[in-house]
Parts: structure tokens; sequence; C-alpha cells
């Protein structure tokens, strides 16, 4: 049986559920283990803009608490966020965070946290003496943070992660398309859900340091010092240099995160501000693990997206997206090697000619000098009568033809011997190749050889 506690008056109801009004106080009863957690807290138990009573603390941030709480009267949990006292007065704060509420109420879609209700409470309450603050009432969204999901189970398959991509891309793509940037997309800012049917929800949420496209000023006091504000390890190279920041901005962020997801590590995993800024702006992306065509086409994407240049990225995140299902289609085959350059083709045809060169200087492809032609007649090669089942080259057509060749032979065979200069390789498989001015019947390749033993 649940048990809840009254913040104001400390006493407990048996059965009672939280956001149930205290009978004697009015105060809005919490969980005993919320209390003890957060017992300094002031706004547990109050009610906040006249109808979100706060019962829970979601975490705490540098510039806010986020707080569940329950709407009163249909008690529908929301996330409220609230601003911390100390910069009521901060108009360089204040203005974020009314540009966070602005950004938000400009998004409708699935995929992007829904905004409720924005305000600011008046001093004096929820509580007498109370400083007052400005909230945000947004969707409450339950699930794990992609943070989450990335420590526990990452790497995480190439279907699930195009699946998360392909949430946070729809975000985007809305958007981008009315004039919004999100600046600080990371993991702890994409929260994952599932449906009634099992199926993963995307929510992108944080908008706080999220630009404007449309304001005249990028120099406004609520964007002058979003480099010390985001974070650098998602940083695109022209916000860590505190440049101009488009839409690109974003999608280099997920492209930082697609590599996450697949590996389970960033691309550059320093934590060192120095060291991080330093490869973001100068390192390159490193290659994916795997050996498929799929890891291939799933690393360009990645490649692509955190170029250095802004103008090699894509253009938008529709580009981006099918960039991404076209990759996920590619086979899970090995991939083919990587082609060789133009200069490596240069350099292994040099060597193969070189090769040859050597090889017909030992194998002794040249020519030594020949016996004038007779006549104009062209000489076919001596026939060797001793060399059984060979094929001449040429055969005889006619009787002059056939009196050339024999004067041609009893001139060869009446001749002195002259050595050749080099060795004449045999041919393979053929008639055997000899040097012209041995005598027929030797090999060509000694001047012994037609003599035989001695």
């Amino acid at each position: 049986m649940p048990t809840a506690l009254c913040v104001q008056c400390e006493r407990t109801f048996e059965g009672a559920a939280e956001g149930t009004v205290c009978p004697d106080d009015g105060a809005y009863l919490v969980d005993p283990a919320v209390r003890a957690r957060h017992s300094r807290d002031t706004l547990l138990g109050r009610l906040i803009g006249d109808e979100f009573a706060v019962v829970d603390v979601l975490g705490i941030g540098g510039f806010g608490t986020v707080y569940r709480a329950l709407q009163i009267p249909v008690m529908r949990p929301v996330a409220v966020k609230v601003l911390h006292g100390q910069f009521l007065r901060s108009e360089s704060v204040r203005a974020r965070f009314f540009q966070e509420a602005r950004a938000l109420g400009m998004l409708s879609g699935s995929s992007v946290v829904e905004l409720i209700r924005y305000g600011e409470q008046a001093p004096g309450t929820p509580l007498p003496g109370s400083p007052g603050c400005l909230y945000i009432a947004q969707e409450f969204v339950t699930g794990r943070t992609l943070k989450a999901i990335i420590e526990q189970e990452a790497p995480l398959d190439p279907a699930r992660t195009v699946r998360i991509a392909t949430g946070i891309l729809e975000a985007l793509a809305e958007a981008h398309g009315r004039g919004v940037v999100h600046r600080d997309l990371k993991p702890a800012n994409v929260m994952v859900s599932r449906t009634a049917l099992g199926d993963e929800r995307v929510k992108v949420l944080d908008f706080g340091i999220a630009k404007l496209l449309s304001d005249p000023d990028d120099s406004s006091p609520q964007t002058a010092t979003d480099a010390s504000l985001g974070t650098p390890a998602y940083m695109a190279p022209e916000l860590l240099q505190s440049k101009y920041a488009g839409t690109t901005a974003d999608l280099y962020a997920l492209g930082v995160i697609l590599f996450e997801m697949l590996v389970g590590e960033r691309p550059f995993p320093g934590t060192s501000p120095v060291v991080l800024v330093t490869a973001h702006l100068q390192q390159p992306v490193p290659p994916l693990p795997g050996e498929t065509a799929r890891d291939r086409a799933l690393e360009g994407v990645i490649h692509r997206a955190m170029a250095k240049d802004i103008a090699a990225r894509y253009p938008d995140a529709e580009q981006m997206l099918q960039a991404l299902r076209a990759a996920l289609e590619t086979p899970a085959l090995p991939a083919p090697p990587p082609a060789k350059s133009r200069r490596t083709h240069i350099a292994l045809a040099a060597v193969i000619a070189a090769l040859g060169l050597a090889a017909a200087f030992v194998l002794g492809q040249e020519t030594p000098p020949q016996q004038p032609a007779a006549k104009a007649l062209s000489t076919p090669p001596a026939i060797d009568a001793a060399a059984p089942d060979v094929t001449p080259d040429v055969v005889p057509i006619d009787a002059a033809l056939d009196s050339a060749i024999d004067a041609e032979v009893d001139a060869a065979r009446r001749s002195p011997p002259t050595r050749p200069k080099h060795r004449v390789r045999r041919g393979s498989g053929g008639p055997t190749t000899r040097s012209p001015g041995w005598p027929a019947g030797s090999t060509g390749s000694s001047p012994c050889a037609a003599a035989g033993p001695r």
C-alpha cells in the first residue's frame, strides 16, 4: 500500500497517492523517499503556475532544476524546468530561457518534446518570501536517454542505429525548417521510449541554447557565450571557434552520435576540452570497424556529416536521412579492396618495364647480325631435317621459292659459324628457336651442341 507525505506538516497518509491535497494545510503529498533525498528543496509539494503540483526532482543543472509534476486537475505527468533564483535578474540568462520556450513553441512534431506552458511565478509564491521563478512546462517523456542506452548496450545494431537517427533527423528537419538550430545535440538530450506495440520512439529535448535563424543580431546576449555552454565532444568546428553556426552544426553533432552508437565510443574520445577542440578542428574522423560494404557506406555518411568544411556536409536533414537509409540497404558483404591510385599504377608499370628489360638482357632477346637476304624475297626460317615432327613457319608454294630456299640453306652450311653475343631462349611448346649463323641441327645454345660429345 502506497504512503504519501505532506512536506509542510510532515504527516503521512497510508494509501494516498502523490499529488493528493493534504486536508490539513492544502500542500500536495509526495513520496517519502523523494522528500528524504531532496529535503532542502522548497518547491516539492508546491504548485507552480497555479496548475503544476511538483512531486519529484528529475535533475539539477547549472541554470535550473527539472521537476516531475502533475497537471491539476487532470493529473497528467509533465516535466517542469525552473530557472535557479540567482539568475532571475540576469538579462542574458532570462533571454536564453525565453528563447528555449519560443523554440519549443514553434515545433509540434512527434520527435520533439511538446511545450505545454511557459511563465513566471510572482515573488512571494508559492511560498511567502520566495523570489518567484521562471518555468517551462513540457511533455513528460518516459524511457531512457540515448546516453544510457549507449553506455549499457553499444555497439548498437546498424538497423537500430538508423531507426534512432531517423527520429533525430525528423526532429531536426522540422526545427531547421522553422529556423531553429539546436546547437547542443548529444545523447543526453535524446530520449528513447517504447510505444504500446514495443517500437522505439525518439524525442529530442533541451533547446536551451537553440538559435533562431530569424534573429537579426547573432551576437545577442543569449548567443554570445554559446561556445562555453555547449558540449565540446559533439560541437562542430565553427561552434568551437565561436563562428556563425547554421543547421549543419546539428548534422555534425549527429555524425558524432552515429559513430558513438555504432562503435561504443566517440570518434574523438578525449575528456580534456583542449584535446577535444583540437581533434574536432584538425584530426580526421577515424574509420568504422568492420569490413563489409555496409560498414563502408555508413562510414561515408558519418565522414560527410562530420566534414570540417561546412560546404562539404549534407545540406539538410532530409538528404542525410536518404543517405543513411541507402547505406543501411547496402548488402553486408565483404567490401571490395580500395582502388589503387593512378600514381600506384604508374609506379607498378615502371617496375614491370624495368623487370622486362632486365629479363630481355639476361635471356638474350637482342638480335645478332643477320646474313643479307637473297634478292628481295622474304627468307623463311631454316628447317632442321633432323628434328622430327617440326612444322616450318612458312611452307614453299612454288619451284622458284624452293630453289631460293635451297640456295640459302647451302650458303648457311658452307659459311663458318659465328658466336652469338648472348644466349637465346628456346621456344616453349613449339619449334626450336635458333640464331641465324648456326648450322642446321644445332640448338643455338652452345657452339658444341651440333657436334655432340667430343
